[in-house]
């Protein structure tokens, strides 16, 4: 194109210890710049401000108003973005049901500039469950007009995007993964160790993702598995930790630990040092844990819950129903697997992840969009 794409992203946070748009948009962001656009990314600052590079990032404090203390008010991002948002700009929201991801619509509107939405999994039938009171209160002051006014409606996954249409929605909408850094691969794990192996659990603690369930389809395959130790490692939510481990004990499981959240290199010795990756989760549009585990080169059992039937399509791991028979089932195929097969299963999700996920590859896929979006917006 002859101009340099201008896109700004909005969304409510980017803190390092927040759940998966926190690491999958600012990738995103920095690929787009990688490929030559003009990139902004805007949130609301919860003490943490990663460097994006290629990327201009602006952080905002809450605005104190009575009675929108869990609203994300924030009158600087506000007017910030308000600055911005001129017909040759492309707004970019990611999530809904706060103010961060109403203001784009207000400003489409407004400002005519254009919009692209990604829910980010807020319009599964799970979440749209949790809170039905603020977010009908959301659609009625311009969330209901963004989704139905967007340019483009992006969904991560087939799944997201059958959510998409189920909310009664009929815009535009693209099916693009997220994006994730593929490190270099690594020979370390299922086939380099024969002391302790390791079942890993690796997401935030809560019930949406099923512990109860991996952890008691887990008492039935410990006791046949000496050498092996579950680890459900991440940050708790809603006191679901410590509900978890209480459970565990009443289950007189000997060899299951909770490390705690885990961020930065530590997160990435967890995968290093995981022979399986395990996320049994009620729903995920995504499930950024799956992806990284395959970007590390290990086979992953993943729950029917999410979009993840490519593990077995590509021979990297298990797709099961996630009551507890069904992963106890799965985890006893995958404990009972030689190293060496599990390690082959691991490079097969390694390449399937260089493939489809990396920050370059989807950052193409996400400009396309964006310049088909620019052109069918010109005059002919």
């Amino acid at each position: 194109m002859a101009r340099r794409l201008k896109v700004v992203h909005i969304v409510g946070t980017i803190s390092l210890g927040s759940s998966g748009p926190s690491k999958s948009v600012p990738a995103l962001c920095q690929g787009l710049a990688a490929a030559g656009a003009d990139v902004e990314l805007h949130y609301l600052d919860f003490g943490a401000r990663p460097t994006v590079p290629g990327v201009i990032t602006h952080a905002y404090d809450q605005t104190t108003i009575p009675g929108l203390r869990h609203a994300c008010w924030s009158t600087n991002m506000l007017r910030a973005l308000y600055a911005r948002a001129r017909s040759d700009v492309l707004l970019h929201s990611h999530g809904l049901w706060h103010f961060p991801t109403i203001y784009p619509a207000w400003l489409q509107g407004l400002r005519g500039c254009k919009l692209v939405v990604s829910p980010r999994g807020t319009l599964a039938k799970w979440p749209l469950r949790r809170s039905r009171f603020k977010k009908a209160i959301s659609l009625r002051i311009g969330q209901r007009y963004g989704l139905e006014h967007a340019d483009l409606l992006h969904a991560t996954s087939e799944a997201e995007a059958e959510d998409v249409r189920r909310f009664g929605l009929r815009g535009n909408i693209v099916v693009i993964p997220n994006a994730i850094e593929v490190p270099p691969l690594t020979r370390q794990g299922c086939d380099a160790r024969s002391d302790v192996r390791t079942v890993l659990f690796l997401a935030r603690i809560h019930p949406i993702k099923a512990v109860d369930r991996l952890l008691r389809a887990w008492a039935k395959v410990e006791p046949d598995f000496a050498k092996w130790q579950l680890v459900i490692a991440g940050p708790s939510e809603l006191g679901y930790r410590s509900q978890m481990e209480k459970l565990a004990r009443e289950l007189r499981l000997g060899r299951v630990t909770f490390p705690g959240e885990l961020l930065g290199d530590h997160k990435s010795a967890a995968y290093r040092n995981a022979d399986v990756v395990v996320l049994p989760s009620h729903h995920e549009n995504f499930g950024m844990v799956v992806a990284e585990a395959l970007s590390h080169g290990k086979p992953v059992i993943a729950s029917r819950g999410t979009p993840w039937a490519c593990l077995v399509e590509r021979a990297a791991g298990w797709w099961v129903d996630n009551d507890p028979e069904s992963l106890e089932g799965a985890l006893r195929q995958a404990l009972g697997t030689p190293p060496a097969q599990l390690a082959a299963m691991g490079i097969r999700g390694y390449e399937l992840a260089a493939e489809r996920f990396s920050i370059a590859a989807v950052a193409q896929q996400m400009l396309r969009e964006y310049e088909n979006i620019v052109r069918r917006s010109q005059p002919t």
